[in-house]
């Protein structure tokens, strides 16, 4: 599950000073949506000149795993996709696919090209946060 975090800074001048406050909301992110085009809440008020905002894009992950009397418990984990001014490594079913794409093309690489194929898996590996 992805969810994008808008976080909107306000400022305001209070007694000829400045002053800033933050609206925040989530918003579940559809597969291939722009988190910038994410609306606001319905109602919602801004509390003052709103600047430019960050957008986030956190990835949810959820394994079932077991406490210690056996019982079956959630552990949930996030990791940060995107942030508008950097992007993170791929999610981990996308960097399993790169990283299988790059075991198959070591496999079937000619003696020649091997060595090539041996450091693209090597970057896929990296990328995918497998080190």
């Amino acid at each position: 599950m992805a969810l994008a975090l808008t976080v909107v800074p306000c400022a305001r001048v209070e007694n000829g000073e400045s002053k800033y406050s933050y609206a925040v909301w989530v918003n579940p992110l559809p597969e291939g949506a722009d988190p910038a085009n994410l609306a606001p809440p319905a109602g919602a008020t801004l509390p003052g000149q709103p600047l430019a905002p960050l957008h986030i894009v956190i990835q949810l992950s959820a394994v079932e795993v077991r406490d210690a009397s056996g019982q079956p418990q959630v552990g949930l984990s996030a990791s940060l996709r995107q942030s508008s001014n950097i992007i993170g490594p791929p999610s981990p079913q996308n960097a399993g696919r790169a990283v299988d794409a790059a075991v198959a093309a070591v496999r079937s690489a000619s003696k020649e090209e091997r060595y090539g194929r041996l450091i693209d898996l090597m970057r896929a590996l990296h990328s995918g946060g497998v080190r």
